[in-house]
């Protein structure tokens, strides 16, 4: 047992914290590079090495011989020794080597000499379940075929996964064609720094734009930073035009336009309103409102009434189906809106180790949604036709572009293709009175935004761009909006909007 902070720890849960530390910084900074021919001496180093440990047992084998040769045990005990032995080598194979490398996250002792690490095609991290299976399909047909074959068939499995990793382009062996996996360098010190740079240069940085009308503050239930907070954010990445659309609050706009003054970056009030249309949820932006009309006030409480009574049958519905406990009383005391939303949940299963490693969670943490989690796990759990949906009483789109209208606003359809791939739907919504749609978002592929670009000129409707930036390190970046900035010329006639033109 060792002390740490306080804490005693034996030597097996600082093994494991040790990985688990480890593992954490990969999934963070993603420090790797693909294996490559030039790997291929330290793959082979990395698989002696395993394999001194799955041999393990013959060791002892060894002992038992000699000890037997110097007279100090019997002959019989090398025939009860064998069935010993035999069991351990049974044992090592199928759960020792596999366990080790579940709980070292995918670095088993030669990949962690070597600095390798097991990963998903996607370069994410794949679950200690999916690590054990691996390591199982690749060491327990070596001993299989050893016991009841020989040891000719053995080399030639062991031959048929070497090849592969020299003609695959991804370097794998026939494990991972099942698992789905394949095997990283991990970088450390300057290399990973340099490569850290190179990265996010090259992958953060053209998504970035000076232009983001979809931000949320405070005033959200699931905002991060205050409205100062993301005008000092937006002054340092040299934004030119922001805009705050906190859901069905437009309290936000009123300390806004003072800190536009004060930082000198252009602003546009805003709210983002759910209303229904044709028996479906949509959300409108309302861009270049007057926030102080009474209506407003209406729309605010009107929404938090709803939500008040359907956050505890959304936390029963999401307790029912994942057995997981959601403390109601805590989170809305954390709330000064005293709802809960869908991502307030997903915040809190989130970040309990207890749960983060349950399969239902797996796509948020380790999966392809792992880039935007929270907004995902609302769209996976709690939209309309899944498992926890609460039918809420929604205002009908026209009335909500009435009222947009009337307190001087423009009326945009918000993500369009993230909650209806039916353009005619889209076309639609138009006829009924919205003046544009959201072509460039965080949620929208590239192929999406360009589908939505032609409507748009086809209708001759005004075009947004938004990231639903919530805060540092929740989700997307501030101008993370798929539209390059190049692009934002489109956006000029809705910048320069009045009511009446």
């Amino acid at each position: 047992m060792e002390t740490v902070n306080g804490k005693r720890y034996s030597h097996f849960q600082l093994f494991k914290i040790f990985f688990k530390q480890r593992s954490r910084s990969y999934e963070k900074e993603r420090h790797i590079r693909k294996a490559d021919y030039s790997d291929m001496i330290y793959r082979v180093i990395a698989l002696l090495a395993d394999t001194v440990i799955l041999l393990s047992p013959m060791y002892l084998w060894m002992v038992l011989f000699l000890l037997v040769c110097g007279d100090l045990l019997p002959v019989d005990a090398l025939k009860y020794g064998n069935y010993v032995i035999l069991g351990l080598m049974i044992l090592t194979f199928a759960l020792v080597q596999p366990y080790f490398a579940s709980v070292t996250y995918g670095q088993s002792l030669g990949k962690y000499m070597c600095r390798f690490k097991v990963v998903g095609m996607n370069g994410a991290q794949v679950s200690t379940k999916v690590l054990f299976v691996r390591e199982l399909l690749r060491d327990l047909p070596i001993l299989l075929l050893q016991i009841f074959v020989g040891a000719l068939p053995t080399f030639i499995y062991l031959g048929l996964n070497f090849l592969m990793m020299l003609l695959d382009p991804k370097h794998r062996i026939l494990p991972d064609l099942i698992t789905k996996t394949r095997v990283v360098v991990l970088l450390s010190g300057k290399k990973a720094k340099v490569n850290a740079v190179e990265t996010h240069a090259a992958a953060v940085m053209p998504k970035r734009g000076q232009i983001d009308l979809q931000i949320y503050s405070d005033f959200s239930a699931y905002g991060a930073l205050s409205v100062e907070e993301i005008f000092q954010l937006a002054k340092k990445q040299g934004m030119r035009y922001i805009s705050i659309t906190d859901h069905n609050c437009a309290k936000a706009n009123v300390i806004a336009r003072q800190m536009s003054e004060l930082y000198h970056v252009g602003y546009i009030s805003g709210i983002e309103i759910d209303c229904n249309y044709k028996g479906k949820e949509v959300s409108v932006y309302g861009y270049h409102i007057d926030e102080r009309k009474e209506a407003f006030k209406k729309i605010e409480n009107d929404y938090l009434s709803r939500e008040q009574t359907a956050s505890k049958k959304r936390i029963a519905l999401f307790e029912e189906i994942s057995g997981m406990k959601i403390p109601t009383q805590e989170l809305l005391k954390q709330n000064r809106f005293h709802t809960i939303t869908p991502q307030m949940i997903g915040a809190y299963v989130l970040k309990q180790e207890a749960y983060r490693e349950s399969a239902l969670l797996y796509p948020y943490v380790y999966g392809d949604h792992r880039h935007d989690p929270l907004r995902y796990f609302e769209k996976d759990f709690f939209y309309k036709g899944k498992p926890c949906y609460v039918e809420r009483t929604l205002p009908d789109l026209r009335v909500i572009v009435e009222v947009l209208h009337r307190c001087g606003g423009v009326a945009i359809l918000a993500e369009p293709l993230w909650h209806e791939e039916d353009l005619s739907f889209i076309r639609s919504c138009l006829s009924a009175g919205l003046d544009g749609i959201q072509v460039f978002s965080s949620m929208h592929t590239k192929a999406q935004c360009a589908q939505l670009m032609k409507l748009a000129k086809e209708e001759k409707c005004l075009v947004s761009s938004g990231s639903g930036f919530m805060g540092i390190h929740r989700g997307v970046s501030l101008g993370e909006c798929g539209c390059p900035q190049e692009a934002e010329k489109v956006m000029t006639k809705l910048i320069q909007y009045r009511q009446g033109n």
